[in-house]
């Protein structure tokens, strides 16, 4: 079994030139894609976390949580609107995998409490 990799006629790319914008154009491509992802750093003490969402469609985000020697201490998805309200959300649902009383979920119930 053999896979070939189909690419564009050279015709169909724009590719940018020096000293142009650096976003590369295919003629025809609908539609546009538009990809939004928001990270929210949190940081007290020893406590060092980061949660990020991803917008997959419409109101579906991808949520995880890491830490610089964890890249996936949690994760999944949700549906709410907006990025803000994706970011408390998550950080909602990933306080609550930790015992209470540490450092981590006051951090992100302070995160997710924290109004628009």
């Amino acid at each position: 079994m053999t896979s070939e990799k189909k690419t564009p006629s050279p015709s169909a790319v724009t590719c940018r030139q020096r000293g142009e914008d650096v976003s590369t154009r295919i003629e025809g491509a609908a539609p546009p894609v538009i990809l939004i992802t928001a990270k929210a750093a949190l940081a007290a003490g020893t406590a060092c976390l980061c949660l990020t969402v991803t917008q997959e469609s419409g109101n579906l985000w991808r949520y995880n949580l890491s830490e610089p020697k964890n890249s996936r201490l949690a994760y999944g998805k949700i549906i709410v609107p907006g990025h803000m309200a994706a970011l408390r959300r998550a950080a909602e649902i990933c306080a609550d995998g930790y015992q209470p009383g540490s450092i981590e979920p006051g951090l992100l119930d302070a995160f997710a409490q924290d109004s628009p």
